[in-house]
C-alpha cells in the first residue's frame, strides 16, 4: 500500500529589527568598555614608567654609594680604629709602621743581656746569640689587612663588606699586640758550647821526670774536674727567656771531681827506697864499657804506677853501632864473646834494688850456672832473643831510678813510695841442693897440635837454691818470704885433643873461654 508524499514543513526565525533606542545604548557600552580599557592600559603603562624610573633612580644612586665606598676604601694606609701595642696606626702606610716598629725592635734589642755563670766563669748572651726577635712583621700585616679581605666574590657585594668591617671598626676597633721571640736552638748551641769550654777533665798529679843526681821527682799539680750538664743550663735559659726576662743572671756551680793526692801529699810519700851494689873488679875493657852504657841507658828511668819496668825496653838491643862491644856471654852452656857482653849484671843489680824495694817481680830468670858477683840465686841473666827482667810498679806513686857505674862499683837505686816507718828488706838465698854432673867429653880434632887439648866448655856442677825477701822493723826480722827459686843445670865439660899421645892424663892446653866473666 503506498502512502502519498508529504512536502516537508521548514520553520523560520525572523529577529525582529531593533528599535533605535536600543541601538545607541549598545553603541555607548561599547564606546565606554574601550575607554576603559584605555584608560587601564594607560594607567598600566604609566605605573610601568614609574616603576622604570624608580628603579633607574635607585640604581643611580646605589651605584653612587658602591662608588662612595669603594672609594674610601681606596687607600693604602691604616683604616681608623686599628691600633699594634697601643699605637694607633690609621692614616699611615705599612711600611712606615713597619719602619717604626724595626727601630723599636732594635732598642730594645741593645737592651738584652742575659748572663750564663758557670763559677767564675760568664758568658754573656746578646740578642744575635739568642735570635732575638719579635711577630711585628704578622702582626701589621694582620692589621693591615684589616677592611682589605673578603670571602664575597661579586665585587659589589665585596665592596660592601669591606666597608662594614671598615665602618665596625669606628665602634669597635681593633686591638692587636707584638710578642718578643727568640731563637731556642741558636741560644741552646750558644749556651752548649760555652759551657763546653767550662768542661774540666779531673787529672792526678803526676811525675813528669826524675832528676837522677839529687833523687827529686818534677810532679805537675793534679787538675780538678768541672762537669756541668749543658741540658740543665739550657733549660734555665730558656725559662728566664720564656718569661720575659731577657736580662736575668743564670748562675751555675759545676760539679766538682779530684783524682788522687796533689802533688805536695804525693812528694811527702816519696823518698830513697832500696839500693844494690855489685862489682866488677877484674880488669875487662869491653865488659865496663856494656856496664856503663846500659847503666847510663836505666839512669835516670821514671816508672809511673802500674807501669813495668822491662830491661830490653829500657836499654834496647845490644849493638855495636849503639856503643856496646864483644865481652863474655854465656851461650849454651859455655862462655863466650858476644856485643853485650856482661850487662847481666847490671840486670842482676836492678833486680836486687827493686825486690828491696819491695815492688812486684814479673820476669826473671836464672844464669847457667851461679854469677861470680853476686850470692847464689840472686842473679837475673837477660838475652835480647831470650828471656828478659821485669818489675811492676803496683803502687799508686811513681818510682825513679839511679843507675851508676864508675870500676869496679855498679850501683842501682831506687826512689819511690816510702816503706812503713823503720821498715826495711834485704834478700838472702840459700843453696839447696848440688846436683853432679857427668864426666867431660872429649873430642878429637885434626887440626890441634899432637897432645894439644882445648877446652870448649867447661864443666860446672848443678845447683838449686832459693832466695828470699827478708822483712825487718827497726833492725830486727819480723818476717821472711820466698822470692824466687833457682834452677842451675849441670854443664858437662867438653873438649877437643889434637893427636893421640902417650900421656897419663890428658889436661887443657888452652881454654875457648879464657878471660872471659859473664
Amino acid at each position: 500500500m503506498s502512502f502519498p508524499q508529504q512536502e516537508p514543513v521548514h520553520y523560520s526565525t525572523v529577529t525582529p529589527e531593533p528599535t533605535p533606542r536600543r541601538f545607541w545604548f549598545a553603541l555607548s557600552l561599547s564606546i565606554f568598555g574601550v575607554l576603559l580599557l584605555g584608560g587601564a592600559i594607560l594607567a598600566i603603562l604609566t605605573y610601568q614608567a614609574g616603576v622604570r624610573e624608580a628603579i633607574r633612580v635607585s640604581e643611580s644612586v646605589a651605584y653612587e654609594e658602591f662608588l662612595q665606598k669603594k672609594s674610601a676604601l681606596d687607600t693604602d694606609t691604616f683604616y681608623p680604629g686599628v691600633f699594634v701595642d697601643g699605637i694607633d696606626l690609621s692614616g699611615r702606610t705599612l711600611a712606615q709602621a713597619r719602619e717604626q716598629f724595626q727601630a723599636s725592635l732594635a732598642e730594645k734589642a741593645r737592651e738584652v743581656a742575659l748572663t750564663v755563670r758557670i763559677d767564675d766563669q760568664e758568658i754573656v748572651l746578646d740578642a744575635a746569640a739568642i735570635g732575638f726577635a719579635d711577630n711585628s712583621a704578622a702582626i701589621l700585616e694582620q692589621a693591615y689587612q684589616t677592611g682589605r679581605t673578603s670571602a664575597q666574590t661579586d665585587e659589589r657585594a665585596r665592596v660592601e663588606d669591606l666597608f662594614s668591617q671598615v665602618e665596625l671598626l669606628k665602634t669597635q676597633p681593633l686591638h692587636l699586640e707584638t710578642a718578643l721571640t727568640y731563637d731556642s736552638a741558636r741560644t741552646a748551641d750558644a749556651i752548649t758550647a760555652f759551657v763546653a769550654t767550662q768542661q774540666v777533665t779531673a787529672e792526678a798529679a803526676v811525675a813528669t821526670a826524675f832528676e837522677a843526681e839529687t833523687g827529686v821527682f818534677t810532679i805537675s799539680e793534679r787538675i780538678i774536674g768541672r762537669k756541668t750538664d749543658p741540658v740543665e743550663v739550657v733549660a734555665k735559659v730558656l725559662e728566664h727567656l720564656h718569661q720575659g726576662h731577657y736580662q736575668a743572671v743564670v748562675a751555675i756551680d759545676s760539679e766538682k771531681e779530684i783524682i788522687g793526692l796533689s802533688a805536695a801529699e804525693i812528694e811527702a810519700e816519696l823518698g830513697p827506697l832500696g839500693s844494690a851494689t855489685t862489682y866488677a873488679y877484674k880488669a875487662d875493657p869491653p865488659r865496663d864499657n856494656n856496664l856503663k852504657l846500659a847503666s847510663d841507658f836505666i839512669n835516670g828511668t821514671l816508672l809511673q804506677p802500674g807501669e813495668t819496668f822491662s830491661f830490653n825496653e829500657v836499654v834496647g838491643r845490644r849493638t855495636a853501632e849503639r856503643g856496646f862491644k864483644e865481652a863474655g856471654v854465656i851461650l849454651n852452656g859455655a862462655l863466650v864473646k858476644d856485643l853485650g857482653g856482661g850487662v847481666c849484671q847490671v840486670t842482676t843489680t836492678v833486680m836486687q834494688a827493686a825486690m828491696m824495694s819491695d815492688y812486684k817481680l814479673v820476669e826473671r830468670a836464672p844464669h847457667s850456672w851461679p854469677s861470680s858477683y853476686t850470692a847464689v840465686g840472686l842473679d837475673a841473666t837477660i838475652d835480647w832473643f831470650g828471656p828478659d827482667f821485669k818489675f811492676q810498679n803496683n803502687t799508686d806513686f811513681p818510682l825513679g831510678i839511679v843507675a851508676s857505674y864508675e870500676k869496679p862499683t855498679l850501683t842501682v837505686k831506687i826512689y819511690g813510695r816510702k816503706l812503713d816507718d823503720g821498715l826495711t828488706i834485704s834478700l838472702r838465698s840459700t843453696k839447696d841442693e848440688t846436683i853432679p854432673v857427668d864426666p867431660p867429653i872429649y873430642k878429637s880434632n885434626s887440626s890441634l897440635a899432637p897432645g894439644q887439648v882445648v877446652e870448649i866448655r867447661e864443666g860446672r856442677i848443678g845447683q838449686r837454691a832459693t832466695a828470699y825477701k827478708v822483712y825487718s822493723q827497726n833492725g830486727k826480722v819480723v818476717r821472711e818470704e820466698i822470692l824466687f827459686k833457682s834452677y842451675y843445670r849441670p854443664i858437662q865439660g867438653i873438649y877437643e885433643m889434637g893427636p893421640t899421645v902417650k900421656v897419663a892424663h890428658p889436661q887443657p892446653a888452652t881454654s875457648a873461654a879464657a878471660g872471659l866473666s859473664d
